[in-house]
């Protein structure tokens, strides 16, 4: 690991000075023929985009494909739909693509100090076996993370959006009409499912089929539930206002008693803080003098 740090160092080093580069005026197209070189207008658009859309962009669309053609087709549909329910816009094979660089990555890097010292041995390859599982879990790690994070907002604002859709259909709004002002006047995971769903309302989906896929992409059982009465209520020709005022309700029983399960899990949570670093902390300072005047008394010699 130590030699890697003079080569982290020049690549700073580097960043730093293009950093404080000021930027040529001069644009690319007069650069080029200043020198003689008369590009086309495609050439031109392709060289004006930035290097990440140049060589970067290709490059992972490559890798991107060959992991396509060696990943199983089962894999790939799982991270698909774990992709959909992040909201990421990643392909499947990318995420995946992603996973074996960093499977790979840790493990070189922590064992690359062994391999050129010639010390490489069953310790250094049993660190790499486990570098390279934890590697490979770290994107999915993450990912899970990012899918709870969402569902949580989800759950927390879908409250005021019931609120919202249910005045908006008493007003005289359609169910369409009340999602669409809904998606627009807040913000955050649910309105852009909401957007989503419109969308491919507008472009020809059913509007339950819609609403199933936005459900099945939240994965949160409130919402699930909100719908599939939604959808019913429409299928059977149920007034939507009073359902929708009674979901609404509902919702925010829901909400309270998962706040009042979670003011209950607290003081468990708060047990193993308090064990491992309070009480000590708090032995120390009580019984610290005691404990230095018992071992003095002990330890002290007779005149």
């Amino acid at each position: 690991m130590l030699a890697l740090v003079p080569i982290f160092v020049f690549i700073t080093f580097v960043l730093m000075i293009w950093a404080l580069t000021p930027v040529q005026s001069e644009s690319l197209e007069g650069r080029l023929r200043r020198h003689g070189y008369l590009p086309s207008a495609r050439q031109l658009s392709d060289l004006n985009k930035p290097f990440s859309q140049r060589v970067l962009a290709p490059f992972i669309e490559k890798a991107g494909s060959l992991m396509a053609r060696i990943a199983p087709q089962q894999l790939q549909q799982r991270t698909k739909e774990k992709l959909e329910q992040a909201n990421l816009r990643m392909s499947p094979a990318g995420f995946l693509l992603l996973t074996a660089v960093f499977g790979l990555l840790l493990p070189l890097v922590a064992v690359s100090s062994s391999l050129r010292s010639g010390t490489f041995g069953l310790k250094e390859a049993g660190l790499g076996i486990a570098l390279f599982f934890l590697g490979t879990r770290l994107p999915d790690f993450w990912l899970g993370r990012k899918f709870a994070s969402r569902q949580h907002k989800i759950r927390k604002s879908l409250p005021d959006a019931l609120d919202l859709i249910t005045i908006c259909v008493e007003a005289g709004y359609g169910l369409d009409a009340a999602l669409a002002k809904v998606a627009e006047k807040t913000k955050g995971p649910l309105a852009e499912e909401l957007s989503r769903a419109l969308l491919e309302v507008n472009l020809g989906k059913p509007r339950g089929l819609a609403l199933r896929d936005l459900a099945q992409r939240a994965k949160v059982a409130e919402l699930q539930s909100f719908i599939a009465t939604i959808v019913q209520a429409e299928q059977m020709g149920v007034s939507i206002a009073n359902i929708l005022r009674v979901q609404s309700d509902s919702m925010r029983v829901r909400r309270r008693q998962r706040a009042e399960e979670e003011a209950m899990k607290a003081p468990v949570k708060m047990l193993f803080p308090l064990v491992l670093f309070i009480f000590p902390a708090m032995f120390v300072v009580i019984l610290g003098p005691a404990v230095i005047r018992i071992a003095g008394f002990f330890l002290m010699t007779p005149h």
